[in-house]
């Protein structure tokens, strides 16, 4: 693709070509709530499409196998293997961009006040394509691409100082 489908607020965001999404989504999240006032309510969709499987031909991917900065998040996993340290990593690492978005709403005094719902778009993918990042969704039936219980059923919560303590 020549072009760039690469948005930041309401133009193209050149200069971010090759650059990895997760510390990117990550860096402007925790920007956006440094910048903000904590008198101001604040909604935020941020949708991290890391956990999808890695396209290895990327420029991203120095070694051929998971995006250059990912090595920290995936080392805990290598013993099982290229596939599962990379989808493992990628999920690791997303747990550490959420990590620092929550630090982020306490120094500023926002989480307090924040309700912070997290969530998945869909089951683990199952069915055995090249590289894929898998899965599993056991106990339950089907994943990915399926519309049974272990493609819609996802893993969730809802943390946040909003919520009653007795939630």
């Amino acid at each position: 693709c020549d072009g760039i489908d690469l948005w930041r607020t309401d133009h193209a965001a050149k200069g971010e070509e090759g650059v990895f999404s997760l510390p990117l989504y990550g860096g402007e999240v925790v920007k956006i709530i440094k910048g903000h006032s904590a008198s101001t309510p604040l909604f935020m969709f941020v949708a991290l499409q890391a956990m999808h499987s890695p396209v290895p031909s990327s420029s991203l991917y120095g070694d051929g196998f998971g995006p250059h900065g990912l090595e920290e998040f995936m080392t805990p996993y290598a013993q099982y293997g290229d596939g599962f340290s990379v989808g493992n990593g990628l999920i690791s690492n997303a747990d550490h961009v959420l990590g620092e978005a929550v630090e982020a709403l306490k120094a500023k005094d926002m989480w307090k006040n924040t309700l912070l719902v997290h969530t998945s778009d869909n089951g683990a993918s199952v069915a055995p394509i090249g590289q894929e990042v898998r899965g599993t969704n056991f106990p339950l039936r089907g994943g990915k691409n399926t519309n049974f219980e272990g493609g819609v059923r996802v893993p969730a919560f809802v943390a946040g100082g909003a919520l009653p303590a007795s939630k």
